[in-house]
Order: C-alpha cells, then sequence, then structure tokens
C-alpha cells in the first residue's frame, strides 16, 4: 500500500486534519481520535493521520504515575495473584 500524503487529500480534508493538530495542542484529544479514526477508515494509508491518531491516544495516558497509582498497580496484581493461589489450592 502506497503511503498517501496529507496534500493529496481533498482541501476539506486537509483543513480537518490542520483542526486535529490545532485540537492536539489545546487538549482536545477526544476530537482528534474521533476525526483520525474517520479519515483512517476512509484512507487507510495517510501516515501523518496515523501519528497524529497515535498522538492523540497517547495525550489520553497519565503523564506521570505517581506513588499511589504504582501502589495500587502492584497492590491489584498482588491480590489477583494471592486469589488465584486460594482458588488453585481447594478440590478441583
Amino acid at each position: 500500500m502506497k503511503e498517501l500524503a496529507i496534500h493529496e487529500l481533498d482541501e476539506r480534508l486537509q483543513k480537518q486534519v490542520q483542526q486535529v493538530r490545532d485540537a492536539l495542542k489545546k487538549g482536545g484529544g477526544d476530537y482528534a481520535l474521533q476525526i483520525c479514526s474517520h479519515l483512517l477508515k476512509t484512507y487507510p494509508s495517510a501516515f501523518e493521520v496515523r501519528s497524529l491518531l497515535w498522538e492523540a491516544l497517547r495525550s489520553g495516558l497519565p503523564k506521570n504515575p505517581g506513588r499511589l497509582d504504582r501502589l495500587r498497580n502492584k497492590s491489584a496484581g498482588l491480590q489477583f495473584q494471592i486469589s488465584n493461589r486460594s482458588l488453585s489450592k481447594g478440590d478441583p
């Protein structure tokens, strides 16, 4: 599949891509996800749109997980391991 450059798209779609870039700068990740996914359904070979989609997905992730988040993740994993261990020791 040949990569499709943004300047090869229709002018209306080029404006949408520019609006997505502006929305990502302002923190509008949901809008960017919606528009990029719609564009990729129609033009799956648009590399720049895929990179914008990736940026939008990354913007929704927490930047730096704090101590409590890491502790919560570790404790949930430990709790799951203990409950699985106790279930496997019983009669089948």
